[in-house]
C-alpha cells in the first residue's frame, strides 16, 4: 500500500471517528437534559470516558498522520 493510501485511510478513519464522537455527545446532551435524578457522577464517568476515547484515536491515528506525512516530505 502506498503511503498516500496509508494517509488517507488513516484520515477516513479519523472523520469516523470524529463522527462518532460527534453523536455520542448529543446523545449524552439529551441524556443529561432528560436526566431528573441529577446524577452527576454518571455525567462525569461519561466524559471521563469520552475523553479518554479521544486520546486514543490522537494518539493512534492523528499520530501515524502525522509521521507519514513527516516521512512524505
Amino acid at each position: 500500500m502506498g503511503k498516500i493510501q496509508e494517509a488517507l485511510d488513516l484520515v477516513e478513519n479519523l472523520l469516523d471517528g470524529t463522527e462518532h464522537i460527534k453523536n455520542t455527545i448529543e446523545l449524552l446532551g439529551v441524556g443529561y437534559y432528560n436526566d431528573h435524578n441529577d446524577c452527576k457522577d454518571c455525567e462525569v464517568s461519561s466524559l471521563y470516558i469520552l475523553g479518554q476515547y479521544i486520546e486514543l484515536v490522537q494518539e493512534e491515528q492523528l499520530m501515524k498522520l502525522c509521521d507519514l506525512l513527516e516521512e512524505m516530505k
